[in-house]
């Protein structure tokens, strides 16, 4: 009986999409939607560019010649027969040992490069090596500041970079934006983002500002409406277009204070996990391509009928099916 009642009160909404939307395609397509396919999760870059060197997963300007790495410092090697100990090097020798007894003579003796202190043996004092400061037991390394580090930003040679990310490569004729590999416009058509309108220069931007800001409009007063019929079984309102971004704004924000408003039955309607992938979808949408796509699922979601999704099919076709 509620499924009988809805395709009633939805019929006149219905039939007016579906025959004044494709009304465009039929007189020759105005617009075209890109064909496109997700290509997978990014993963971050493991590579740096050639005149970076990679250290503690950051790449850095590699250091002169005699000279070693530590973050953002560039710190002088430490020579033969000393130990790196930070911003010094010290002398690779113990300071003191123990004599050797000969119990013969009862008299002892020292390794060479130590002096006999009669119970130990001292570390001779030596010179220490030309062009360094300090002493001979801690030389002091020079430094110098070689800037921050970057983050990686080579990806492996099957990836390409996008947006600090490495993504499989794009199949040929598809370029990738993020996660997503786009399809590309006719010859001589305008590239209005997720889709293409004929015509170059300011006519074909003017013609992608109209056809998507009209387009979203409907869909979303269509899914507001009808959102609204499923909740109250009242009856659906008339649209207007859209005369502005905050009219918009206004539209997608009633939609989801009335999905938030009537959840209860929307869940009843659609079930609860479609309804909260719907709603997520909807509160992620940023662009007019996104806010459109996330209001027609709705639509159709709610729609018992299914007619509205396949109205949104029709309305405007792919850009790889259109003839320049």
């Amino acid at each position: 009986m509620f499924k009988r009642f809805m395709l009633t009160a939805l019929a006149p909404l219905l039939a007016m999409m579906i025959v004044i939307l494709p009304l465009t395609a039929l007189a020759g397509p105005d617009f075209c939607w890109k064909a496109s396919y997700g290509r997978g999760v990014g993963t971050i870059p493991p590579s740096c560019n050639s005149d970076r060197a990679k250290e503690v997963g950051m790449c850095y300007t590699p250091c002169k010649e005699g000279y070693q790495g530590a973050v953002t410092m560039c710190l002088r090697t430490c020579p033969p027969g000393y130990v790196n100990t930070g911003l010094f090097c010290h002398i690779d020798k113990a300071l003191m040992t123990a004599p050797s007894v000969n119990v013969c003579s009862v008299s002892t003796s020292c390794p060479s490069g130590y002096t006999n202190a009669g119970l130990a043996c001292v570390l001779t004092p030596v010179s220490k090596p030309s062009g360094w400061d300090g002493t001979y037991l801690d030389l002091i390394r020079n430094t110098y500041d070689r800037g921050i580090g970057l983050a990686p930003s080579v990806c492996d040679s099957d990836k390409e970079n996008s947006s600090g990310l490495c993504y499989t490569r794009c199949k040929p004729n598809f370029s990738g934006i993020g996660p997503v590999c786009w399809g590309t416009c006719p010859s001589g058509w305008t590239d209005c983002g997720a889709g293409c309108a004929p015509g170059t220069g300011n006519g074909g931007v003017g013609k992608c500002a109209a056809v998507i800001g009209n387009q979203v409009w409907g869909v979303v007063s269509a899914a507001k409406d009808i959102a609204k019929l499923v909740s109250t079984l009242g009856v659906s309102a008339a649209t207007k277009p859209a005369e502005n971004s905050g009219a918009l704004a206004k539209a997608v924000a009633d939609l989801k204070k009335l999905m938030d408003q009537y959840k209860a039955q929307m869940q009843a309607t659609m079930g609860a996990a479609t309804y909260a992938s719907a709603s997520a979808q909807l509160a992620d949408a940023v662009t007019p391509e996104e806010i459109a796509q996330a209001s027609m699922r709705i639509a159709g979601l709610v729609d018992p009928t299914g007619l509205t999704t396949m109205a949104s099919n029709f309305t405007y076709p792919t850009c790889d099916k259109v003839t320049p």
